[in-house]
């Protein structure tokens, strides 16, 4: 590292220069991440570097690649790989052919038209480093250094001739190419290890090795590349060869899982150098997309939970070789004499030593995907439109437009009232799987079909998609019931046909001539379903007959299938078809179908013989979709198991935040289940519970937002390619299989919430009413409107027109929006956390402030200090003794900031420039870190500790630090020297959070980087949805309608009519869209460092 990084600049004119100096791991750090599957769209793929691992076969993982049950391919169209890893599944998930190897087309065994989709330059047993470097350095080396990482690029230039013929040309190929470099640096790092084994002598090879790897992403930028991925080196300290090779009679040397711990401490330094230098190249290109897949953790899970993702007891051992601890002997290595490979290679990790398993690399990729940068944002989306077809789980609003209406109780309060606030035709009691589908695509929630066809939705709001859905509809038509005596409900006249009709009389207001009706149904989602449930309520209500019940299957999945074959037909090129749900826990039939003998429950109290009904209808839905997958092999058809996704709610309530009468609804007239045909929710008298999050079931028939969320979070997808129906007809077959399979299928499982509790700390900037509820001053303006119009519709004392970051990650992990704790009352429930933030706070104590003269200027003086303090006071209300402690705040998340903000603005406003400020910074950061290290002696585990945003962007430094000068702004508009301290103040922190880690190695500090979100917005605010990027919201006038005597709030201010179109809030502070923006690089990356735990819910 450079040894400025830690120097003071003495002028603001430094830091420009200083920062382009350092390395920025302090400035952008990044969560490690992968592909983001919507926000790029190479369909290339071009690796460099050495293939230190190869995949077996090429089996799909189109179901493993993906966050959620969408399955959205990517669009890359060569794959440029410098490097050969896993390229196989990544080609077959990209819809490409395999790479071929560069020099089989460099000996004119490949031909030139194979090369289209991209090469791979990757050789085993290449090193990042030259051959000269180890020759010099007196090693022995192998004959593939002579194929190192430059090596490899200079075939990539000597090919690019080949791949496009003039500069237009080229900048079309790479700029729709994936370039994958690396994982490499491992055989460098083996000629190492056979000399030394100490940190101190291998240590200054990583930089040497990072740095050939930055040079080489360097070069590919400046050919024309713009999205590269770059692995991060696995944990070798669990490699079979270095185990046994480096093995120690120290037992402490080895962590809980086996492996070497400095070895894998060594393997983590090359991680976070290599990610610091990704950092810095950000900045420097912020066109291109550079994407660190953290191969490290990714594998680690393998060892610390073997069990969770199918390896027997010797995980540790390698599959084929020839014996000893860990079945590896250097004088009988697999494929010699002597070697033998394991029965079952899916029970093990590692394969030979050097490979791991397939499945491995499956389950790796599973997990890169998992934290790509920029989920949910929909602007280069795969899917730009939705159509949905069913009944009342997925109608979001047609039951409006139908009179009289089959359900109208859907139509009353309390429907609706969790996050509409008011009853809109949907059948619970907020969102349902298509609007939190629409959420992660991010696409507006799907207008009703009725509603357009009766003029109550304009045209142009179809454009991203209809949904046609009906409450009580059924896939059978009308007739078909009255044929069998039965007496249907006027929602029967909905039938699948005619949605099905309704979609093609809107076609024409979509598309206007064939080819433009294909590009457009190609980039479509159509939801199938779930349908079917209603039509089998028709027999249910004279039968339980299994045998006649079954009869009525073929006929209902025969429709399904009917109308996924007109889709296609019309054009539809990826169809999601759900499985019915298990109707057999359904309070409604739990209640109409009671029985007494116990055993015909299953342990969740759920029915068993008709769970094995829905099992049967789900298996022959299977085989179908399994058949037009043969028949239609260019479309692809998405089985999305609801079924056993929701069964798991069943299993574990409490893993998803349910309580104890999770099987009851929340919504209902009374009985074991609160279900009561005469009392249903909606009718005069019946009362909703208190907290629906509770509970799975909202009325009787259908589900919670929070058990839709969970589905759409956590639904198991399959390709219809890899449906396995079972062979026999037996129901209690079909169900032991589904379940055998569940239990192999772990990655598709769905979370556990990871936080049970989050404490925070800091200033405005998180602040949910502690400063409102100080009394701090009298009459504050964010005490009253516009201040929380956005999402609450009254002020709440957040410093913002709706809710802040601390709000949305509150929300990721499922938990409450926190309480301040000034507005505590006795017996309120604090066990999910508490708020301790103070608009105004500072992290120095108020007697600096002060001292200096500038006391005035504060607030508040509820320092961070003083929050510590509330903290400590409410402790013994959260756990009593230590071991209560220590179990309470395991699962405990504490945000120490954003602090430090205010130390710094008092200071500024009172006629501090760049170089005084500067002089502050020390003891700024000091405070934090003893806030940080005083919490982590309390108890604390898991810290977020942010940095400053970029307050050169803002509109009151913009507006009271105005200059003539061009050169003090950025291209952005934004005041360099500001941002510059901003950017010193973060790496200065950052420096401090790594030396407490080294001290506290149990703890988890994390680094969220909020100036790099922010800067996104800043640089790309069209991609974000903004339009007025510096301009504040609400103010009262000036360049940047900014007024020192107008603020927000003050007589002589107003508020924008959208505040979503603006960064800015009210001159100091960020917009509801601003902060979502931002958690959602925290929570999803790549924006924390290490990478915040998996959120149970997407942030819309």
């Amino acid at each position: 590292m450079s040894n400025k990084a830690a120097t003071v600049p003495s002028s603001a004119s430094e830091i420009p220069s200083l920062i382009q100096e350092t390395p920025t791991s302090f400035r952008r750090n990044s969560l490690p991440t992968a592909l983001s599957l919507r926000t790029v769209k190479p369909t290339s793929i071009i690796p460099v570097d050495a293939a230190l691992m190869a995949a077996s076969s090429p089996i799909s993982l189109v179901h493993l690649m993906t966050p959620s049950f969408l399955m959205l391919p990517f669009h890359f169209s060569p794959l440029i790989v410098i490097y050969a890893c896993f390229l196989f599944d990544e080609a077959d998930y990209m819809g490409i052919p395999h790479l071929r190897p560069y020099l089989a087309f460099k000996n004119g065994a490949v031909p030139r038209g194979s090369i289209q989709h991209g090469l791979n330059f990757a050789i085993a047993g290449a090193t990042a480093l030259n051959r000269t470097f180890f020759e010099d350095k007196g090693f022995v080396v192998d004959a593939t250094t002579s194929y190192s990482l430059m090596v490899q690029l200079d075939w990539f230039k000597e090919l690019l001739p080949s791949l496009c013929t003039s500069p237009s040309s080229c900048k079309q190929v790479l700029s729709s190419s994936l370039f994958i470099v690396g994982e490499i640096g491992v055989n460098d790092y083996g000629y190492l290890l056979e000399e030394t084994t100490e940190l101190q002598m291998l240590t200054p090879y990583i930089h040497q090795v990072v740095s050939v790897i930055t040079s080489v992403i360097r070069e590919l930028i400046n050919l024309g590349a713009v999205t590269l991925m770059v692995p991060g080196s696995i944990p070798l300290g669990c490699n079979p060869a270095y185990l046994t090779l480096l093995a120690s009679p120290n037992k402490e040397e080895y962590d809980k899982a086996g492996c070497l711990k400095w070895l894998n401490k060594f393997y983590g330094q090359h991680n976070e150098l290599l990610q610091i230098e990704l950092d810095r190249l950000r900045v420097l290109y912020p066109h291109v997309n550079i994407i660190y897949a953290d191969y490290f953790n990714a594998a680690l899970r393998f060892y610390r939970s073997p069990q969770q993702f199918g390896f027997c007891r010797d995980f540790i051992k390698v599959c084929c070789g020839g014996g000893g601890p860990y079945n590896f002997n250097e004088t009988a290595v697999c494929g010699e004499a002597g070697a033998i490979a394991c029965d079952d290679p899916s029970e093990y990790i590692y394969w030979d030593v050097r490979k791991l398993q397939h499945c491995c690399f499956l389950l790796i990729l599973h997990h890169v995907a998992l934290v790509a940068p920029g989920r949910g944002e929909s602007d280069d989306g795969c899917y730009t439109s939705m159509f949905s077809f069913g009944d009342s789980l997925t109608d979001t609003g047609n039951l409006c437009f139908i009179s009289p209406p089959q359900t109208p109780n859907c139509l009353l309060p309390p429907y609706g009232n969790s996050y509409f606030h008011h009853p809109n035709g949907r059948c619970s009691d907020g969102r349902l799987i298509p609007d939190f589908i629409a959420d992660y695509m991010g696409i507006p929630y799907l207008k009703p079909y009725l509603g357009f066809k009766n003029g109550a939705v304009p045209r142009h709001s179809i454009q991203h998609g209809l949904n046609f859905a009906v409450a009580g509809a059924t896939a059978l038509d009308r007739t078909f019931f009255q044929e069998k005596g039965f007496v249907v409900d006027a929602a029967a006249n909905y039938s699948l046909m005619v949605q099905l009709d309704w979609f093609k009389d809107v076609l024409t207001y979509l598309c206007t001539s064939p080819s433009s009706c294909e590009e457009f149904l190609r980039s479509s989602l159509f939801i199938v379903g779930e349908i079917g449930g209603n039509d089998y309520g028709y027999p249910l209500s004279e039968t339980t007959d299994f045998e006649v019940l079954r009869s009525y299957v073929t006929q209902v999945v025969s429709v399904v299938t009917s109308v996924i074959i007109e889709l296609i037909d019309l054009g539809a090129r990826t169809l999601m078809v759900p499985g019915s749900l298990p109707l057999g826990c359904n309070p409604a039939y739990l209640t109409r179908l009671a029985l007494k003998e116990k055993d015909e429950y299953d342990q969740s109290g759920c029915l068993k013989w008709l769970n094995n009904f829905f099992g049967y209808h789900n298996q022959l839905l299977q085989i179908e979709l399994r058949r037009l997958q043969v028949l239609y092999p260019h479309v692809n058809i998405i089985y999305a198991d609801y079924f056993h996704d929701a069964l798991r709610m069943y299993r574990s309530p409490k893993q998803f935040g349910f309580g104890t009468d999770y099987i009851k609804v929340c919504c209902g007239g009374g009985g074991p289940y609160n279900f009561n045909d005469t009392a249903l929710c909606g009718d005069a008298g019946v009362i909703a519970c208190d907290d629906p999050s509770e509970y799975i079931y909202w009325d009787g028939y259908h589900f919670t937002e929070s058990a839709y969320r969970w589905m759409a979070k956590g639904g198991k997808v399959n390709n219809a390619n890899n449906l396995n129906p079972t062979a026999g007809k037996n129901n209690k077959d079909v169900v032991s299989s589904q379940k055998r399979k569940q239990k192999k299928d772990v990655v598709s499982v769905p979370s556990p919430i990871p936080y049970k509790s989050v404490f925070n700390f800091g200033d405005s900037l998180s602040d949910t009413g502690n400063f409102l509820a100080s009394g701090a001053i009298q009459f504050p303006v964010i005490g009253k409107l516009p201040y929380g119009v956005t999402f609450f519709r009254k002020a709440t004392g957040r410093c913002s027109d709706g809710r802040l970051i601390i709000d949305f990650i509150a929300e990721a992990y499922g938990l409450p929006l926190l309480p301040p704790y000034l507005n505590l009352s006795n017996g309120q429930n604090i066990k999910q956390g508490v708020n301790f933030a103070v608009a105004g706070a500072t992290a120095l104590d108020a007697d600096f402030f002060i001292q200096r003269g500038i006391g005035k200027a504060l607030w508040t003086r509820d320092s961070l200090n003083v929050q510590l303090g509330w903290f400590r006071k409410l402790k013994p209300s959260l756990c009593t003794t230590k071991q209560d402690c220590d179990n309470y705040f395991k699962n405990s998340l504490f945000m120490v900031g954003e602090i430090g903000g205010n130390d710094y603005n008092y200071a500024a406003v009172f006629g501090g420039n760049v170089s005084q400020l500067l002089n502050n910074v020390p003891v700024v950061v000091e405070a934090i870190t003893n806030a940080t290290r005083a919490l982590i002696e309390e108890g604390a585990v898991e810290l977020v500790v942010p940095g400053n945003l970029p307050v050169g962007c803002s509109a009151v430094y913009l507006t009271l630090f105005r200059s003539p000068n061009k050169g003090d702004y950025d291209e952005n508009g934004c005041l360099n020297a500001f941002n510059g301290f901003a950017m010193y103040h973060n790496e200065q922190l950052q420096l401090a959070l790594r030396n407490l880690r080294h001290k506290y190695p149990q703890a988890r500090i994390i680094y969220a980087d909020y100036y790099g979100a922010a800067q996104r917005f800043y640089r790309a605010p069209g991609h974000y949805g903004f339009r007025r990027t510096l301009r504040a919201c609400c103010g009262g006038g000036g360049p940047f309608n900014f007024n020192n005597s107008a603020r927000c709030g003050h007589i002589g201010s107003n508020a924008c009519p959208d505040p979503s179109k603006y960064p800015n809030w009210d001159g100091i502070h960020l917009t509801e869209a601003s902060y979502r923006h931002i958690a959602r690089g925290l929570v999803n990356g790549p924006f924390s460092r290490p990478p915040l735990k998996s959120s149970p819910f997407i942030i819309p």
